[in-house]
């Protein structure tokens, strides 16, 4: 068993979200390859509510988070530095739910936020993948992908965004195509307004783990934003 600095067995909490079924079997497996390790990690599932409430719990006043480790996905947007923001440690208490924070990150963000020389900021990027990767503020257990699926005999000017391999339909990405699809020309529109225009499976989530900070994918907000 691994010991704690005052000389007794470690348990670590981890937390699964009913919400997404999935994220209970998995928590069996991570139990079972930490306890391998000598960890005792106690396995407990709880809705969206409860699990935001432990990462953002406060003490009088004082923002002190309540896990060891959970189990959630984050869903990315076009623009990796919008992600890359969340991990800063001006957003510890707001969209930081690991609480991580690190010098070096923070600045290459702030540099990388100016730069205007595409490769260079691409560099920028790469570089804090890597710091995430060494400093594991967050652990990938997936990356899934999403399955679209659009009428292409009854409408035209499907885009994906980001081109060529976005998403077409699926709102977080597809929104491009809002703007330019229309009728195939002789096609009824009325037939075509039955068939509906398109019909969006998401086939799964990505789930990230946070060791003593925290597991996402998709997006959240933190307690405070409202949705308008």
């Amino acid at each position: 068993m691994r010991l704690d600095k005052t000389g007794k067995p470690i348990t670590l909490r981890l937390f699964a979200r009913n919400e997404y079924a999935p994220s209970i079997p998995c928590g069996k497996f991570i139990t079972g390859w930490f306890r391998q390790l000598g960890l005792n990690v106690v396995l407990s599932a709880m809705d969206d509510g409860a699990l935001t409430a432990a990462q953002y719990n406060t003490v009088k006043g004082k923002f002190t988070p309540n896990y060891d480790m959970f189990i959630w996905g984050w869903y990315l947007d076009i623009d990796p530095g919008i992600e890359m923001a969340y991990l800063c440690t001006d957003q510890i208490n707001g969209w930081s739910d690991s609480a991580w924070s690190y010098p070096p990150y923070d600045s290459l963000y702030k540099q990388q936020a100016v730069e205007m020389d595409q490769p260079t900021r691409l560099q920028d990027i790469y570089r804090l993948q890597q710091m995430i990767y060494e400093q594991s503020p967050y652990i990938p257990l997936a990356y899934a992908d999403d399955t679209e699926a659009w009428n292409t005999s009854r409408w035209t000017g499907w885009i994906a965004t980001p081109a060529p391999n976005g998403n077409v339909v699926f709102p977080e990405y597809g929104y491009g195509s809002y703007f330019t699809v229309k009728p195939v020309t002789g096609a009824k529109t009325s037939q075509a307004g039955r068939t509906g225009v398109l019909v969006a499976i998401i086939a799964g989530a990505v789930v990230v783990l946070a060791v003593a900070v925290f597991v996402v994918v998709r997006k959240r907000r933190p307690p405070e934003a409202t949705e308008v």
